[in-house]
């Protein structure tokens, strides 16, 4: 009876898991449409207008035609934007969620915000982990990311994905300044919640969390993750 409770009580954390992490990642999705709407879209439409009004205001000659041209690649452009957005907006970007996809994304995000040098590399031939199990790690890489950006001062970050045949491994590094793991296990501060939060997610999962830190030297996470695991 008692491993029973255990299962069930097991399944009700992973379920709760699975759907917080859902929700962040579509909030997240919808953050990146708003600016994308503004940013690029809206600035594509904007000239695309701004060509039109040139347009009526010329006659009808080659360089009519040229506007007419730039102006409706801008606008098809435009619209295929939108639907790309429309897709993601709809679910299909849930659906279609694809781990290494998703994490390159998350650091080009990182590259234009904030400026640091970011690498993504991907080892062996990658496969699908499961829906659940992907989403549960993306959002345990944009926890890690973002300690590495508010608090380890660090210039360079490096995600590595392995695909090996017995277990999946996701590296995260940043050669910021680093910490001494013993001295701060007590320590309350945010980041250190978010490293327990982060344990805590990857056992859920079934994997192993491995935090290596040196102070100066930066910051290393693994996750581990059998390949055989229910």
């Amino acid at each position: 009876m008692e491993k029973f409770i255990r299962n069930v009580y097991r399944d009700a954390q992973v379920t709760r898991e699975i759907l917080q992490a859902q929700v962040d990642v579509q909030s997240s999705a919808l953050r990146q449409i708003g600016e994308e709407l503004h940013n690029h879209v809206g600035q594509l439409l904007a000239v695309a207008h701004i060509k039109l009004d040139m347009l009526e205001e010329t006659q009808q000659t080659g360089e009519n035609l040229c506007y007419i041209t730039e102006a409706n690649e801008m606008v098809s452009y435009s619209i295929k934007d939108l639907r790309n957005i429309g897709k993601r907006i709809g679910g299909d970007f849930v659906k279609d969620f694809k781990l290494a996809d998703n994490i390159a994304s998350e650091l080009i995000q990182i590259r234009k915000a904030s400026g640091l040098a970011t690498e993504l590399t991907i080892s062996g031939e990658k496969y699908a982990l499961g829906y659940e199990k992907e989403i549960v790690l993306f959002c345990i890489s944009q926890e890690i990311l973002n300690n590495i950006k508010q608090h380890s001062k660090a210039t360079n970050i490096f995600v590595q994905l392995r695909y090996k045949s017995d277990q999946f491994v996701m590296h995260l590094s940043g050669n910021g300044i680093g910490f001494e793991p013993k001295l701060n296990a007590s320590a309350t501060g945010d980041e250190y919640s978010g490293l327990a939060r982060i344990e805590r997610k990857t056992e859920i999962i079934g994997g192993q969390f491995v935090l290596r830190s040196v102070p100066d030297k930066g910051t290393t996470i693994e996750i581990f993750l059998p390949l055989d695991n229910p």
